[in-house]
């Protein structure tokens, strides 16, 4: 099952699909400024899940959960700029820095965690911003339900009527 996404890159829309990795999950874009406050960790399967949000960190005041699966981020990268004087006269480029979008698996597989550490910390070039493609695997039924339950309170409200 795929999961697609589209992200604003510098004002130009980029899609993106990644495999889901459980039915009924979904993919999210979430725009955190760096340093995120999070831990990753790779899974054997190859998967970047968020095992840490630390407490206020800005990825937490975003809303990175733990148990996310990092798909995809911006990341920085510097390219030669071509005005069209001297594309038409000839000249030299212009180095600049481009925001581009940097999915976590490739057709060869998943891109190694340093590699994917190092696209987002390369956002700090830039602006500081990183956007992160993530997908949120839905709970389990009983965990759901828990949470519903949980989020009510332990008690009936009709108790207190």
């Amino acid at each position: 099952m795929l999961g697609r996404v589209q992200v604003d890159v510098e004002g130009a829309f980029e899609s993106i699909e990644v495999p889901l990795v459980a039915h009924g999950s979904r993919v999210l874009t979430l725009d955190v400024i760096l340093p995120l406050g999070l831990t990753f960790e790779e899974l054997d399967e190859g998967s970047l899940v968020v095992v840490d949000v630390a407490d206020g960190s800005h990825a937490g005041r975003a809303g990175v959960r733990t148990g996310d699966i990092l798909r995809g981020t911006t990341a920085v990268r510097m390219q030669m700029e071509y005005p069209t004087a001297n594309l038409v006269f000839g000249g030299v480029g212009r180095p600049k820095l481009k925001k581009l979008l940097f999915p976590t698996s490739s057709p060869s597989g998943m891109r190694p965690l340093v590699l994917c550490m190092g696209a987002i910390r390369s956002n700090e070039q830039l602006d500081n911003r990183a956007c992160l493609v993530l997908e949120r695997p839905s709970p389990p039924p009983v965990a759901a339900a828990r949470e519903e339950r949980d989020a009510e309170g332990p008690f009936d409200p009709r108790l207190f009527e």
